[in-house]
Protein backbone atom coordinates (compact mmCIF):
# COMPACT_ATOMS: atom_id res chain seq x y z
CA UNK A 1 0.00 0.00 0.00
CA UNK A 2 2.98 2.28 -0.22
CA UNK A 3 1.65 3.72 -3.48
CA UNK A 4 -1.50 4.80 -1.61
CA UNK A 5 0.00 6.43 1.48
CA UNK A 6 3.31 7.82 0.24
CA UNK A 7 3.76 11.57 0.17
CA UNK A 8 6.35 13.46 -1.86
CA UNK A 9 7.04 16.62 0.12
CA UNK A 10 8.02 19.33 -2.37
CA UNK A 11 9.67 21.34 0.42
CA UNK A 12 11.79 18.39 1.58
CA UNK A 13 12.50 16.21 -1.46
CA UNK A 14 15.26 14.34 0.41
CA UNK A 15 12.76 13.05 3.03
CA UNK A 16 11.52 9.46 2.81
CA UNK A 17 8.13 9.28 1.06
CA UNK A 18 6.75 7.23 3.99
CA UNK A 19 7.84 9.74 6.67
CA UNK A 20 4.52 11.59 6.77
CA UNK A 21 2.54 8.34 6.99
CA UNK A 22 4.57 7.08 9.95
CA UNK A 23 4.47 10.49 11.62
CA UNK A 24 0.68 10.92 11.33
CA UNK A 25 -0.22 7.34 12.15
CA UNK A 26 2.10 7.41 15.15
CA UNK A 27 0.60 10.55 16.66
CA UNK A 28 -2.81 9.04 17.41
CA UNK A 29 -2.08 5.36 17.61
CA UNK A 30 -3.39 4.97 21.19
CA UNK A 31 -6.40 7.30 21.30
CA UNK A 32 -8.72 4.68 19.78
CA UNK A 33 -8.48 2.75 23.06
CA UNK A 34 -9.93 5.73 24.93
CA UNK A 35 -12.63 5.96 22.26
CA UNK A 36 -13.60 2.34 22.87
CA UNK A 37 -13.65 2.86 26.65
CA UNK A 38 -15.75 6.01 26.20
CA UNK A 39 -18.23 4.13 24.02
CA UNK A 40 -18.41 1.32 26.59
CA UNK A 41 -19.17 3.68 29.48
CA UNK A 42 -21.42 6.04 27.51
CA UNK A 43 -24.74 4.50 28.67
CA UNK A 44 -23.70 4.80 32.34
CA UNK A 45 -22.45 8.35 31.96
CA UNK A 46 -25.55 9.33 30.00
CA UNK A 47 -27.84 7.98 32.73
CA UNK A 48 -25.74 9.86 35.32
CA UNK A 49 -26.32 13.14 33.46
CA UNK A 50 -30.03 12.36 33.07
CA UNK A 51 -30.22 11.90 36.87
CA UNK A 52 -28.49 15.25 37.34
CA UNK A 53 -31.00 16.88 34.98
CA UNK A 54 -33.84 15.53 37.15
CA UNK A 55 -32.46 17.17 40.31
CA UNK A 56 -33.67 20.51 41.67
CA UNK A 57 -32.18 23.45 39.75
CA UNK A 58 -29.79 24.63 42.47
CA UNK A 59 -28.30 21.17 43.07
CA UNK A 60 -28.16 20.55 39.30
CA UNK A 61 -26.28 23.80 38.65
CA UNK A 62 -23.90 23.15 41.54
CA UNK A 63 -22.95 19.68 40.27
CA UNK A 64 -22.63 20.85 36.67
CA UNK A 65 -20.57 23.83 37.82
CA UNK A 66 -18.22 21.54 39.75
CA UNK A 67 -17.84 19.28 36.72
CA UNK A 68 -17.09 22.22 34.42
CA UNK A 69 -14.66 23.71 36.97
CA UNK A 70 -12.89 20.34 37.30
CA UNK A 71 -12.58 20.08 33.52
CA UNK A 72 -11.24 23.64 33.37
CA UNK A 73 -8.56 22.77 35.95
CA UNK A 74 -7.60 19.62 34.05
CA UNK A 75 -7.37 21.53 30.77
CA UNK A 76 -5.30 24.26 32.38
CA UNK A 77 -2.86 21.69 33.76
CA UNK A 78 -2.78 19.92 30.37
CA UNK A 79 -2.07 23.21 28.61
CA UNK A 80 0.70 24.19 31.02
CA UNK A 81 2.43 20.81 31.19
CA UNK A 82 1.88 19.29 27.74
CA UNK A 83 0.36 21.56 25.10
CA UNK A 84 2.79 24.45 25.65
CA UNK A 85 5.85 22.24 25.13
CA UNK A 86 8.10 22.74 22.10
CA UNK A 87 6.89 20.85 19.01
CA UNK A 88 9.22 17.85 19.19
CA UNK A 89 8.66 17.32 22.91
CA UNK A 90 4.90 17.70 22.44
CA UNK A 91 4.88 15.21 19.54
CA UNK A 92 6.66 12.66 21.74
CA UNK A 93 3.96 12.97 24.43
CA UNK A 94 0.95 13.37 22.12
CA UNK A 95 0.13 9.64 21.69
CA UNK A 96 -0.09 9.28 25.46
CA UNK A 97 -1.93 12.53 26.26
CA UNK A 98 -4.18 13.30 23.27
CA UNK A 99 -7.11 11.64 25.04
CA UNK A 100 -7.17 14.38 27.71
CA UNK A 101 -8.64 17.26 25.65
CA UNK A 102 -10.85 14.84 23.72
CA UNK A 103 -12.30 13.36 26.92
CA UNK A 104 -12.74 16.82 28.43
CA UNK A 105 -14.66 17.92 25.33
CA UNK A 106 -16.89 14.84 25.53
CA UNK A 107 -17.67 15.47 29.19
CA UNK A 108 -18.36 19.19 28.69
CA UNK A 109 -20.58 18.41 25.71
CA UNK A 110 -22.59 15.90 27.74
CA UNK A 111 -22.99 18.05 30.85
CA UNK A 112 -25.65 20.14 29.11
CA UNK A 113 -28.89 18.50 27.98
CA UNK A 114 -29.23 20.71 24.88
CA UNK A 115 -25.81 19.69 23.57
CA UNK A 116 -26.53 16.02 24.28
CA UNK A 117 -29.56 16.10 21.99
CA UNK A 118 -27.75 17.39 18.90
CA UNK A 119 -24.94 16.03 16.80
CA UNK A 120 -23.61 16.40 13.30
CA UNK A 121 -24.36 13.36 11.16
CA UNK A 122 -21.19 14.00 9.16
CA UNK A 123 -19.05 13.61 12.30
CA UNK A 124 -21.01 10.50 13.30
CA UNK A 125 -20.39 8.94 9.90
CA UNK A 126 -16.70 9.97 9.83
CA UNK A 127 -16.23 8.62 13.34
CA UNK A 128 -17.61 5.23 12.36
CA UNK A 129 -15.46 5.07 9.25
CA UNK A 130 -12.22 6.21 10.89
CA UNK A 131 -12.61 3.93 13.91
CA UNK A 132 -13.38 0.90 11.75
CA UNK A 133 -10.50 1.74 9.44
CA UNK A 134 -8.05 2.33 12.28
CA UNK A 135 -8.92 -0.85 14.17
CA UNK A 136 -8.99 -2.87 10.95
Amino acid sequence: FKWLVQYHDPYRPDRDVMHEWFFRSGLDHLVWIVGMITAFFHPNVDSFFVKIDAMPAQKQHTIKGLIVAGIAVIMYIYYQTVFALPKKEYNALHPFTSFIPITCYIIIRNVFRTLRRWHMHLFEWCGKITLETYIG
